[in-house]
């Protein structure tokens, strides 16, 4: 915590930098994705007694969109899921978007952000969601709609799913296991530590049988998938 404090004011400037230069062409916020991909990256990798290990990245098409979907363990899953160095674009609770210059980043990629139980919020990142799929941005979501204090998978919420009926896209489903054991409670990060974070990806749900089964048959499937490897990792 005390490195990604000391590195948030040149990250900030070099993502000021790149958005300023890539603001005429990239359309679709790919190089500052790409950016931050590489921060999270970073953040992983100043920690020598933590590893990732990537299973299923043969199930990730560049060229379809889709909504990703993960469990969600602590605030580290973030950076790590970042590691799988696929674009897409976060949907993230508010709170994140209020971190002194994190957020500013975020807006600049264009993440979108969710007030959790805010029916306008909702519908705002449904519609905002939407845009993004239909111009070419995958999605990247917590079903959960927070963290899982056991670091069992939670029910799931509607919203992803919601949004690969609406725009006909597939659905990655994708399970990161160990990153609670990176966070001890208070959100102190343990120094010394080993911990081997494994983030394994899913076959898709193809947008045919998205299309073909109800909101609540696409979400029982995938949150039954889920729960099966989860519990199998």
């Amino acid at each position: 915590m005390i490195i990604l404090i000391i590195l948030i004011i040149p990250v900030f400037v070099g993502g000021t930098i790149i958005w300023l230069f890539s603001l005429p062409f990239d359309r679709n916020k790919i190089i500052m994705h790409n950016y931050l991909t590489l921060v999270g990256r970073l953040i992983i990798g100043v920690n020598a007694f933590w590893s990732v290990q990537i299973e299923g990245k043969e199930n990730l098409n560049p060229d379809k969109i889709s909504v990703l979907i993960s469990n969600h363990q602590s605030f580290l899953d973030i950076p790590f899921i970042q590691c799988i160095r696929f674009h897409f674009r976060w949907v993230s609770k508010q709170e994140i978007f209020k971190i002194p210059f994190i957020g500013i980043l975020m807006h600049m990629a264009r993440y979108i952000s969710l007030r959790r139980g805010d029916r306008k919020s909702i519908m705002r990142m449904i519609k905002q969601g939407t845009n993004a799929l239909n111009t070419g941005n995958s999605l990247m979501m917590f079903p959960e709609g927070t963290r899982s204090k056991s670091g069992k998978i939670q029910p799931f919420k509607n919203g992803a799913f919601e949004l690969a009926k609406k725009t006909n896209s597939s659905i990655i489903p994708l399970l990161v296991y160990g990153t609670k054991e990176c966070v001890h409670s208070h959100g102190i990060i343990p120094l010394l530590t080993t911990q081997k974070v494994i983030i394994k990806i899913l076959p898709p749900m193809s947008a045919k049988i998205v299309k073909q089964k109800t909101l609540n048959e696409v979400k029982n499937e995938i949150y039954t998938k889920m729960q099966y490897h989860f519990d199998n990792i």
